[in-house]
C-alpha cells in the first residue's frame, strides 16, 4: 500500500506512524545542531518580499511573502535583533517553508537551518563547519543516496566575466533552475541575452564536479580564480565526508556571495528528486546592519518524503502510549489515580475508554462500558502499545500488568513498576 497521504498537492500530511518517525528525525537534527552550540531561533512565516527568493509567494496586496528561505529570514532576523545578540551568534531553526507559484503549484515543507552572524568578518572555516554539522545530522537518518554540493557564486560570476557576459545575475538565476527546467530550457532562456558560445560555456561549467576540470576549461578571470580557491579551501576541510562534493551548478540564494550550498538525492528517489532549490540551500552573505553571515538550510521534509517513497522508513507505533490502563466498572477514579502514578514514573499512559451504551428515548439513559478488558487488549495490540494495566476490581486486591509481547500477566505496584527495557 502506498503510504502517501491523500491531501492537497504539495502539502504533506503523514499518518501518525510516519509522522512519529518524522518527528524523531527532527529531534535528531535539533540535538546535533544543539551539540555544536546553535541556539533556538524562530522567525516569522511572513517576510518582506525583497528579503525572499524568486519562488516566494506574495500574500495580500504583495507587501508580504510567505517564507521561502530560512537563511534569508535568519539574516533579516539577526539584523532586526542585533542589539539583543551576543556576537558572534550561532542560531538554528526548524520551520515550514513555502515555495512555488499560484500557477505551477505550492510546495510546503519543513526545513532545518543553522547559521552564524557577526559584526566582524567571519572565519572562512565556518564555510566548512556548517556542511560538517549538517552531514553529521543527516548521516544518522535512513536516507537514499544524497550529496551536499559546495559551490561559489564568484565562480559563475567570474566565468561570465571571462566569457564577456554583461549580465551575470541573469545567468546565475537561470543556472539556479537547471534541476527544475533542464539544460535545454535554460539554454533557450539564456539565448535571449548570450551568444551560442557563451551559453555552451555556462552549461559546460555547470556540469563540472571538480575544481581542476573547471580550470581546464581555459576561461580566465581573477574573480573566477578567487572563487575556485575558496571552493578548494572549503573542500580541503571536508575530505573525510564523501557525500560533500564540489558542484558548480549550485548557485545559492541571491543574498549570498562567495560559498554556496546545494543538495540532491539520487535520481528516482521519490518526489524529492531534482527540483528547484534541491534539498539544501544557503551560503555566505553580507547581511544588513553591518553583519556578515553564513547559513545552511536542509529540506528535511523533502528528504523524509524521498525516504518514505524509497521504502526506507518503517512506520512507528500509531501512538506514543506505553501503558493502557483499563478501568474497572464503577472504579474510574482508581484508573485515573493509577495512570497518574505511572506517569510520575516517566511513562506515557492512556486510560482506555470503551465507549457508552445509550438507553431510553433521545439517549436519556447512558451506561458506561468501562470493564471491557478484551476490547482494551485488542486496541493495545492494534496500536502497538506494549502493556495493558488492570487496577483492582475491589479494594485490597493487587494491580496487574499484561505484557502484550510475551503474554505474561503479573502483579505490579504502579508507584514502583517500570517496564523491562
Amino acid at each position: 500500500m502506498n503510504p502517501r497521504p491523500e491531501s492537497a498537492g504539495g502539502f504533506p500530511e503523514w499518518p501518525p506512524g510516519l509522522r512519529a518517525v518524522e518527528v524523531r528525525w527532527l529531534d535528531r537534527v535539533r540535538r546535533v545542531f544543539e551539540s555544536h552550540g546553535f541556539g533556538p531561533v524562530a522567525t516569522s512565516s511572513l517576510e518582506p518580499p525583497e528579503e525572499e527568493p524568486g519562488e516566494a509567494l506574495a500574500v495580500g496586496d504583495g507587501d508580504l511573502a510567505l517564507c521561502a528561505d530560512l537563511t534569508a529570514s535568519f539574516a533579516r532576523w539577526a539584523a532586526d535583533h542585533r542589539d539583543e545578540l551576543d556576537l558572534p551568534f550561532r542560531g538554528r531553526q526548524a520551520q515550514r517553508v513555502w515555495r512555488g507559484s499560484r500557477e505551477d503549484g505550492v510546495r510546503e515543507s519543513t526545513w532545518c537551518a543553522l547559521g552564524v552572524v557577526d559584526a566582524a568578518p567571519l572565519s572562512p572555516r565556518l564555510d566548512a563547519e556548517l556542511p560538517r554539522v549538517a552531514h553529521e545530522a543527516l548521516s544518522g537518518l535512513d536516507l537514499p543516496a544524497w550529496t551536499l554540493g559546495v559551490g561559489n557564486r564568484r565562480v559563475l560570476a567570474g566565468f561570465c566575466e571571462g566569457l564577456g557576459v554583461d549580465e551575470p545575475l541573469l545567468v546565475l538565476r537561470a543556472v539556479a533552475r537547471l534541476d527544475e527546467l533542464g539544460a535545454d530550457r535554460v539554454a533557450q532562456e539564456l539565448r535571449w541575452a548570450l551568444t551560442t558560445e557563451q551559453v555552451y560555456g555556462v552549461l559546460q561549467l555547470a556540469e563540472q564536479r571538480d575544481v581542476a576540470a573547471v580550470r581546464r576549461l581555459g576561461v580566465e578571470s581573477d574573480l573566477l580564480d578567487r572563487g575556485l580557491d575558496e571552493v578548494e579551501a572549503v573542500l580541503a576541510e571536508l575530505t573525510d565526508l564523501p557525500e560533500v562534493v564540489p558542484d558548480f551548478s549550485v548557485v545559492g540564494p541571491d543574498h549570498c556571495a562567495g560559498t554556496v550550498y546545494g543538495g540532491r538525492v539520487a535520481p528516482g528517489a521519490g518526489s524529492a528528486g531534482p527540483w528547484s532549490g534541491g534539498v539544501c540551500s544557503g551560503g555566505r552573505y553580507a547581511g544588513r546592519a553591518g553583519l556578515s553571515g553564513v547559513g545552511l538550510a536542509v529540506d528535511l521534509g523533502r528528504l523524509f518524503a524521498a525516504a518514505v517513497d524509497a521504502g526506507l522508513v518503517a512506520r512507528g507505533p500509531g501512538t506514543p502510549t506505553e501503558v493502557l490502563v483499563v478501568p474497572r466498572a464503577g472504579r474510574y477514579g482508581e484508573a485515573a489515580a493509577t495512570a497518574a502514578a505511572l506517569r510520575r514514573g516517566g511513562l506515557n499512559v492512556e486510560i482506555h475508554h470503551a465507549g457508552v451504551h445509550h438507553t431510553g428515548v433521545h439517549h436519556a439513559g447512558v451506561q458506561h462500558r468501562e470493564d471491557d478488558p478484551a476490547a482494551a487488549v485488542r486496541r493495545a495490540g492494534r496500536l502497538g502499545i506494549p502493556f495493558a494495566w488492570f487496577p483492582p476490581a475491589v479494594d485490597g486486591e493487587a494491580h496487574e500488568v499484561l505484557d502484550l509481547g510475551s503474554g505474561e500477566r503479573v502483579r505490579a505496584d504502579p508507584a514502583a513498576w517500570s517496564p523491562r527495557r
